[in-house]
């Protein structure tokens, strides 16, 4: 499978079963290109409560803008070169994944690090801020509202019991569009299936829903 067709979906970012862990695990096990000379810490974390581990963005990661930002360049890549479009801007929570990291120099003879990510059919350039991007091997389900993708693979661990409820499970379940797999400690899947912890939202959508239907 593609890798922008596969998803690991977790409750929490932090803790051995979070996201930050889960992105190196994956990167360390999937991506060929991690030992590559040309690579960008991205940030550094504590495991078991004292190794520490540095997680490099490397060419062929999955990461995800993480802010909008509507005047970075947008290009297309046409006979090997990157040809800039008109259209400019990367919106929070698109997913892409990096096709080059590379040094160069600016028009001050000063030295610079691109990094080039793919969104979809267009091509954006990062140079020395890579602020706005993160892994995205997984994601947190609250993180991951509003995509889909073919192939989801949901965590629901006890490291995640202070998360757990119905709304978690029932918001991961349905980002899969063919295929869910639901991985995890049994009793803590009970516990989520039958906790309701969201507090109830009061807002007018059934009073719209009924005068539209009645019109």
């Amino acid at each position: 499978e593609k890798i922008k067709d596969i998803q690991v979906l977790v409750p929490m970012k932090k803790g051995e079963m979070g996201i930050d862990v889960l992105n190196y695990l994956i990167q360390q096990r999937f991506n060929k290109h991690r030992e590559n000379y040309n690579k960008v810490l991205n940030k550094t974390f504590t495991r078991n409560h004292s190794t520490k581990v540095e997680l490099y963005f490397c060419v062929g990661d999955k990461v995800m803008q993480t802010d909008n930002n509507y005047d970075i360049e947008c290009y297309e890549r046409k006979n090997a070169r990157f040809v800039k479009l008109k259209q400019t801007g990367v919106m929070n929570g698109e997913v892409g994944h990096i096709v080059g990291i590379h040094k160069t120099v600016n028009d001050e003879n000063e030295e610079i690090t691109e990094m080039w990510v793919k969104y979809e059919d267009v091509y954006v350039k990062y140079v020395d801020d890579f602020s706005e991007l993160d892994h995205a091997f997984c994601m947190t389900i609250h993180k991951s509202q509003g995509s889909q993708w073919k192939n989801v693979f949901l965590l629901i661990m006890k490291n995640h019991h202070r998360m757990l409820e119905n709304s978690i499970i029932y918001t991961g379940y349905t980002r899969a569009q063919e295929f869910l797999c639901l991985i995890g400690d049994p009793s803590s899947i009970e516990y989520a299936i039958k906790t309701q912890n969201s507090a109830t939202r009061y807002t007018s959508i059934n009073q719209i829903l009924q005068t539209y239907m009645s019109a």
